[in-house]
Protein backbone atom coordinates (compact mmCIF):
# COMPACT_ATOMS: atom_id res chain seq x y z
CA UNK A 1 0.00 0.00 0.00
CA UNK A 2 2.57 2.58 0.54
CA UNK A 3 4.37 1.83 -2.90
CA UNK A 4 0.82 2.34 -4.24
CA UNK A 5 0.94 5.65 -2.77
CA UNK A 6 4.62 6.86 -3.43
CA UNK A 7 3.54 5.80 -7.06
CA UNK A 8 0.76 7.92 -7.14
CA UNK A 9 2.43 10.86 -5.18
CA UNK A 10 5.14 10.60 -8.27
CA UNK A 11 2.53 11.12 -11.03
CA UNK A 12 1.01 13.80 -9.82
CA UNK A 13 4.24 15.64 -9.01
CA UNK A 14 5.20 14.96 -12.50
CA UNK A 15 1.80 16.60 -14.03
CA UNK A 16 2.38 19.50 -11.76
CA UNK A 17 5.81 20.27 -12.66
CA UNK A 18 4.52 20.20 -16.68
CA UNK A 19 1.39 22.22 -16.28
CA UNK A 20 3.84 25.01 -14.82
CA UNK A 21 6.62 24.82 -17.85
CA UNK A 22 3.43 26.19 -20.05
CA UNK A 23 3.79 28.91 -20.94
CA UNK A 24 0.80 31.25 -21.88
CA UNK A 25 0.86 34.49 -24.60
CA UNK A 26 -1.95 37.10 -25.03
CA UNK A 27 -1.94 39.08 -28.25
CA UNK A 28 -0.40 42.36 -28.73
CA UNK A 29 -0.11 44.87 -31.10
CA UNK A 30 3.07 44.28 -32.65
CA UNK A 31 4.39 41.73 -30.21
CA UNK A 32 6.59 38.33 -30.80
CA UNK A 33 8.02 35.56 -29.12
CA UNK A 34 9.87 32.67 -29.97
CA UNK A 35 8.65 29.21 -28.69
CA UNK A 36 7.66 25.84 -29.82
CA UNK A 37 4.37 25.25 -27.08
CA UNK A 38 2.31 26.95 -25.25
CA UNK A 39 -1.00 28.51 -25.38
CA UNK A 40 -2.20 32.01 -27.38
CA UNK A 41 -4.94 34.03 -26.29
CA UNK A 42 -6.81 36.93 -27.83
CA UNK A 43 -5.74 40.06 -26.67
CA UNK A 44 -8.76 39.58 -24.20
CA UNK A 45 -6.99 36.58 -22.31
CA UNK A 46 -7.75 33.58 -20.75
CA UNK A 47 -11.10 35.23 -19.80
CA UNK A 48 -11.84 38.05 -21.55
CA UNK A 49 -12.94 39.16 -24.72
CA UNK A 50 -10.86 41.28 -27.58
CA UNK A 51 -11.93 44.63 -28.47
CA UNK A 52 -13.58 46.06 -31.47
CA UNK A 53 -12.24 47.05 -34.16
CA UNK A 54 -8.44 45.68 -33.44
CA UNK A 55 -6.15 44.94 -35.99
CA UNK A 56 -3.05 43.59 -34.59
CA UNK A 57 -0.29 41.67 -36.19
CA UNK A 58 1.89 39.48 -33.89
CA UNK A 59 4.91 37.10 -35.21
CA UNK A 60 5.62 33.48 -33.92
CA UNK A 61 8.92 32.32 -34.64
CA UNK A 62 10.36 28.14 -33.19
CA UNK A 63 13.08 28.37 -30.82
CA UNK A 64 14.79 25.71 -33.06
CA UNK A 65 14.84 26.16 -36.66
CA UNK A 66 13.24 23.07 -38.99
Amino acid sequence: MKTLLYILLSIISIFQINSSLAQSYSMTNGGSIVACSGTFYDSGGAAGNYANGQDFTYTICPSTPG
